[in-house]
């Protein structure tokens, strides 16, 4: 027993050196404002998408009609080139690899929300692995917002390296998009 436990205090010791190295204050906070963010969009989901999924099935077990629509064969064929032109057009950014991978990622992350869409409106029911995508969706779009943040803080601040002055010029462009942006959304 005593063996048992040296191994598995060293493991836990290793597995926290390695967390040490890994995580940085940016990914845990990724990692639990994301899973904030997955479970209430799971719960979104829960309530506004399997109802509609319901009603879906009801659709196709002939019981409400609608008319039929005309899917021609063409756009069958096109649209998975179209996604897959998409999500590679981005990756062909020569010197901007960073970039790249970002806009990939977010077309991906699109997509994959869009196939998490229609997968639940088919089959009427969520399991782990549509929680563990929607997860890492949210993971991902934490991290690129704090990101996005980071550099827009970068470029406020005042180039002097003593004290991180702001610029208040380009505050007052901040506030301005953003007023646009709540005037827009709130009426």
């Amino acid at each position: 027993m005593k063996a048992f436990e040296d191994n598995l205090i060293a493991y836990i010791e290793k597995a926290v050196a390695w967390l040490k190295r890994v995580a940085t204050v940016r990914r845990v906070f990724s990692f639990g404002a994301g899973t904030f963010l997955a479970i209430y969009v799971m719960s979104l989901i829960r309530t506004q998408l399997l109802p509609l999924a319901a009603m879906i099935q009801d659709v196709i077990s002939g019981e409400i009609y609608l008319p039929e629509v005309d899917i021609l064969s063409v756009e069958i064929v096109f649209l998975p080139l179209a996604v897959i032109t998409v999500m590679v057009a981005p990756l062909m950014l020569w010197g901007k690899k960073g970039l790249a991978f970002q806009i990939f990622g977010i077309t991906a992350s699109v997509f994959l929300a869009i196939v998490i869409f229609f997968f639940v409106l088919a089959t009427g029911r969520l399991n782990s692995v549509v929680f563990f995508i929607v997860l890492s969706i949210a993971i991902f779009f934490v991290q690129l917002l704090l990101r996005v943040l980071d550099g827009l803080y970068r470029w406020l601040t005042l180039s002097s390296k003593v004290d991180k002055q702001v610029d208040p010029a380009k505050l007052t462009i901040i506030w301005i998009v953003l007023a646009f942006f709540l005037g827009l959304f709130i009426r």
